[in-house]
């Protein structure tokens, strides 16, 4: 095979490249490829420096030897170049995919945690409550709970009434509610939220411990709430809230809302839903209070899409008609 002289492999219908092992048959005086299928580069080393461009015509894409007037040869890419376009690959197709995993996975980490904490929190606000029983409760109680309706435990002043700190005999906090019995309005007020809150129980509603009821005296005994109103911690400079803490209030209110919309037979809206309604307690969660709704009953039925609220006109934005749909308890 070295001292091959002559080969010709003219029109045989022959594919693939030219062997380099060929360059080193340097008897070789005669070789043609003529009419074949070959491609890639003709080597112009050896024996093939002396062969005409005739032998290597039609042919597929054969390449280089210039002076054969080939064209020239691609560079074909090293191991550093296929590492470079692998790495281009992998960054443009595989990298988006492992990133967009774990930020779904960090997510929902997050939403665990999240999850796990509220629970922690809630558990421990529905301890505490649960703590404060229902018992009878008389005036003599509450006026000596309150200093005598001190001015120094006043929280605030409602449409019908008062609200105190006190504190009962056992050394429980707690707020009263006391009603101005000079307004009408001010005994179906009563009413309607010992009907609501009685019977409408969430962890996320205003718990009333007791009442007090007589002929010239009413008041509500509701758990206290040491971190004041939702209201406080928007519009202050001194308090803050952080986005997981406004992220749990959203979803606490939304759920304090929801079931007494949906959750019973009769649906119950709030009528007054705003930030200064929305009360937190020593753990931050929140609780949704001054319920002024109070369910449509009729001798044959219950209606199940609307609602009556007790209503003054002191309330803005809301009409004396006393059909109000549920759409009505939106917080701004």
């Amino acid at each position: 095979m070295v001292s091959l002289e002559f080969l010709d492999l003219s029109k045989n219908t022959l594919s693939g490249v030219i062997p380099k092992s060929l360059e080193a048959l340097v008897h070789l005086k005669y070789f043609n490829v003529f009419y074949n299928k070959l491609t890639e580069e003709i080597f112009y080393r050896g024996p093939f420096v002396n062969f005409s461009s005739q032998l290597f015509m039609e042919n597929g894409e054969l390449c280089g030897a210039q002076s054969l007037h080939f064209p020239k040869c691609k560079a074909k890419e090293g191991r550093s170049q296929k590492t470079i376009t692998y790495i281009i690959m992998v960054l443009k197709y595989i990298l988006p995919v492992i990133v967009a995993t774990i930020q779904s996975i960090l997510a929902l980490a997050f939403l665990c945690i999240l999850k796990s904490r509220k629970y922690k929190l809630l558990k421990k606000s529905e301890m505490d409550q649960s703590m404060a029983w229902w018992k009878r409760i008389s005036y003599y109680e509450i006026q000596e709970a309150t200093n005598r309706f001190s001015e120094s435990n006043l929280l605030g002043i409602r449409s019908f009434g008062k609200v105190f700190k006190g504190v009962l005999s056992g050394g429980m906090n707690v707020a009263i509610k006391v009603f101005h019995l000079e307004f009408e309005e001010a005994f179906r007020s009563f009413d309607a939220k010992c009907e609501i809150l009685c019977n409408v129980r969430h962890r996320n509603l205003t718990k009333i411990i007791s009442s007090c009821s007589s002929m010239d005296f009413k008041a509500l005994v509701l758990s206290y709430m040491s971190n004041g109103s939702l209201e406080k911690w928007l519009h202050s400079e001194h308090h803050g809230l952080s986005m997981i803490q406004r992220l749990n209030i959203m979803i606490d209110v939304a759920e304090a809302i929801e079931y007494p919309h949906h959750g019973g037979s009769v649906p119950i809206v709030h009528c007054d839903l705003k930030p200064s309604n929305i009360l937190l307690d020593e753990y931050m969660v929140d609780h949704v209070r001054n319920y002024r709704g109070s369910p449509l009953r009729s001798n044959n039925s219950i209606e199940l899409s609307m609602i009556v609220c007790v209503i003054a006109s002191t309330i803005p934005g809301i009409s004396m008609n006393p059909i109000i749909e549920i759409a009505q308890d939106t917080l701004f």
